[in-house]
């Protein structure tokens, strides 16, 4: 598993960096006025910390009052109180990560209810006797809300801290559950930092990375076209100095040094409270042994080992998917990538996120001498690796990183130093599944169709930054790659082997064919050579796949056959397994449930639920970008004046008990907008009894006035005169103007619409459209 690029959880999504802001961390001013705009997200000038957040006692109260234990029960409720132990995490890597470092004990925060509470009311946040929520000097309610998907499965443990944060330390959390595709979008959410509290899942990798998620240069602003993956806003010098130097070395013993100090920040200044690792289930016969409880690699990299007690000699595997082909390099399938490990071989294996060597002799490591990373000088005209990735011929202009692991612009002229890389890769002795021997000409070819093919962006990379290869002596190579290639997977085997010799059924050599043609080869596709433990017997599509030993293997795996079934849903796999009909779920194919503990529990089976690389974690964001304002209302009425540019009126006798409203912002609405109608900004306003009881209805209307400015809806393309006022029905976006009570007052540039029920609102315009002048043409 190659995982270069840290994302999050989107489906797949893959979010790209670099530029500035510094923010320094410290306690926060009392609660202040803020000028933010409803359209575009402010420019960084207007943008102050924010009032809650950048309050280093408060984001300490809200990891004390946070029952992480709890929140791991209410997803994994068939867990044991040791079994969820082992998900939380404590700083931005799982624990049994090379690169860990615990905090200090004063930094790790455990569940500490009186102390969160402490923390609060040193903030000036008291709670009442009596009230649910604490409150300040203001009157206003300590609030803050937590954006995240609408999955279930955030679903239930938003609504499990919600309740923990009420109940322990009095403070609201005003959930906004909204779709993947507004919250990752290009132009929303995550990436305009248009939240709060954001939650969402990172995966973890074998390098940690980092330099995007934590650098102070990483910021995304305004300024800077909203580029960057820091999106707390969080500039420690010394933890940004640290990850720079993290990510500027290739010294494992170094990179550890580096990544200790950013934790420790990281967990000091609590910019971030990572919550869990999920779940990945494997289960298995309880007549298999040897399987490696591992969620890091693939579960069938192993399988030479697994072995049967029962005197049987064969082991069913069940997917529920088939492989799409062989050919791994050109396929983005896990299962592809299973059943190419055996119907091929392992080159390494990636287990505790660490690798581990196979055909590979030996990780071609600085430490072992068998790579340097030396400092060159680089001149105008040479060829270079730039800062993002690319190979490109050094100019003026050009951004490379230097020999210091800075960022620096090539003025043009001149000698530059920059790190260049040379590394040899050595192959153990190896023979393929038809008796031939391996040779270097396998390794030749790999190296010539991969780079052929640019069949990913990782090999095209990885091709376009070579400078030199020799080949030799015996199965080995040597690479010398471009000034500024500083990959972190730089002692892996960059390329597969094949076999050259191997004669195609239309009587052509292997070596001979083009490689544009491999992926329609049968023998590349369907049937390759093996020159691991186990190779490819049979394949009837859509039922299974059969692997028999490779008899030219050393050692022979201990079970000598091995099957893969294709079932076709999740449920149907464990019935199988139930049944007796087959034997493994590799860790991919299953969602723990509790049908599958209560079968483990039984004795039926035998399973293992390890952390898996994907982890929950709730970042704060310490600008304010948004904001929820929640204020208690008497029967006498009253004005909720927010410093969003929104004021609501309660009028005296529209509610019959105090009542708290909670209006809360967004740059973008939860719903999206459909038709030519498009979204300027967006609130939701609710209100709850002392009880806590939602009120929907009003006795009398309440009023909200919404402010804009012309620069702004200018910015947008927007005509004042097309300004609206929606809300959400619950299917659809409704228009509110116009209405009784209701107004636009364009010399004010005001519109206030009267309200007697609460929902999602938007303010609303049509963009201009640009106006195409053909010229009048006369023949």
């Amino acid at each position: 598993m190659n995982r270069n690029i840290r994302s999050p959880i989107v489906g797949v999504a893959m979010l790209v960096i670099a530029l500035v802001l510094f923010h320094a961390i410290t306690v926060a001013a009392p609660r202040a006025p803020v000028t933010v705009g409803l359209g575009n997200p402010p420019n960084p000038a207007t943008v102050a910390p924010h009032p809650l957040l950048s309050d280093i006692r408060i984001r300490r109260a809200l990891a004390y009052c946070t029952d992480r234990i709890a929140l791991i029960g209410s997803v994994y409720p068939f867990l044991t109180t040791a079994q969820r132990q082992e998900l939380l995490m404590n700083t931005f890597l799982p624990p049994d990560h090379w690169a860990y470092h615990a905090p200090p004990p004063e930094y790790t925060y455990p569940f500490d209810p009186a102390r969160g509470r402490q923390l609060l009311e040193e903030a000036g946040w008291n709670l009442t006797s009596g009230a649910t929520y604490r409150t300040n000097a203001a009157g206003d309610e300590l609030a803050l809300t937590l954006t995240t998907t609408n999955a279930q499965f955030r679903q239930i443990w938003a609504a499990a801290l919600e309740a923990q944060w009420r109940d322990h330390c009095g403070i609201r959390l005003v959930r906004e559950h909204t779709t993947a595709s507004i919250w990752f979008g290009s132009a929303s959410g995550l990436s305009r930092r248009d939240f709060e509290l954001g939650a969402f899942a990172w995966v973890g990798q074998t390098d940690p990375g980092g330099r995007t998620l934590y650098a102070c240069d990483q910021i995304p602003t305004a300024a800077n076209g909203w580029i960057g993956q820091n999106y707390m806003g969080w500039c420690n010098p010394t933890a940004s100095a640290a990850i720079i130097a993290a990510n500027s070395t290739l010294l494992r013993h170094e990179r550890i040094n580096h990544y200790a100090i950013v934790q420790t920040e990281f967990a000091r200044d609590m910019v971030s409270l990572p919550l869990f690792s999920r779940l990945a289930s494997l289960a298995w016969s309880r007549h298999v042994t040897g399987i490696t409880a591992s969620a890091t690699g693939y579960t069938l990299a192993g399988a030479a080992q697994w072995e049967r007690d029962d005197g049987g000699d064969a082991i069913v595997v069940g997917f529920t998917q088939q492989p799409d082909t062989l050919f791994e390099r050109v396929s983005s399938q896990w299962v592809a990538r299973e059943a190419a490990l055996l119907a091929k071989g392992a080159y390494y294996t990636e287990y505790d996120y660490d690798y581990q060597p196979v055909l590979q002799d030996g990780l071609s490591t600085i430490e072992a001498g068998l790579a340097q990373n030396a400092t060159v000088t680089v001149t105008a005209g040479d060829r270079v690796v730039n800062s993002l990735g690319e190979a490109v011929t050094l100019a003026a202009g050009e951004r490379v990183i230097d020999a210091n692991g800075n960022y620096v612009t090539y003025s043009g002229a001149g000698p530059l130093a920059m790190k260049q890389l040379t590394v040899r890769y050595r192959l153990r002795n190896y023979r393929w599944s038809d008796g031939v021997a391996g040779s270097l000409a396998d390794i030749q070819l790999g190296v010539r169709a991969e780079c052929a093919m640019a069949a990913s962006w990782q090999r095209s990379y990885i091709c376009n930054a070579i400078h030199q290869t020799t080949f030799g002596p015996g199965l080995e190579y040597t690479v010398t790659y471009l000034p500024g290639y500083q990959n972190p997977a730089y002692h892996l085997l960059p390329f597969g082997i094949y076999p050259a010799h191997q004669v195609l059924s239309d009587g052509r050599v292997l070596a001979d064919v083009p490689a544009r043609e491999w992926p329609a080869l049968p023998e590349i596709a369907e049937r390759p050579l093996s020159f691991g433990p186990y190779m490819l017997a049979e394949w009837v599509r859509g039922d299974h796949m059969t692997f028999v030993a490779n008899p030219y293997h050393t050692p022979a795996p201990k079970t000598p056959r091995l099957v893969i079934r294709f079932l076709p849903s999740s449920d149907a796999a464990l019935d199988a397994l139930l049944n007796g009909e087959i034997d493994v779920l590799p860790w991919f194919t299953y969602f723990p449930d509790q049908r599958l503990a209560d079968a483990a529990a039984a004795g039926q089976i035998n399973a293992a639920w390890p952390p898996s690389p994907t982890w929950e974690h709730i970042d704060m964001n310490l600008d304010r970008y948004t904001g929820v304002v929640a204020r208690p209302v008497p029967p006498t009425g009253g004005v909720i004046a927010t410093d969003l540019n929104t004021a609501i009126t309660v009028p005296a006798g529209a509610v019959t008990t105090t009542t708290t409203f909670v209006y809360n912002h967004n740059a973008i609405p939860a719903q999206p907008f459909t038709g030519a109608a498009t979204a300027v900004s967006g609130f939701s306003l609710q209100a709850f009894t002392a009880s806590g009881q939602p009120v929907t209805q009003f006795v009398a209307p309440i009023t909200i006035q919404i402010d804009y400015t012309d620069e702004e809806l200018a910015a947008r393309s927007i005509p004042e005169d097309s300004l609206n006022v929606a809300y959400w029905d619950g299917s659809a976006w409704r228009n509110l103007l116009p209405c009784a009570g209701c107004s636009h007052d364009l010399v004010a540039n005001r519109i206030t619409v009267m309200l007697d029920h609460l929902t999602e609102f938007a303010l609303t315009g049509v963009v201009e459209r640009a106006r195409l002048y053909l010229p009048l043409l006369h023949r």
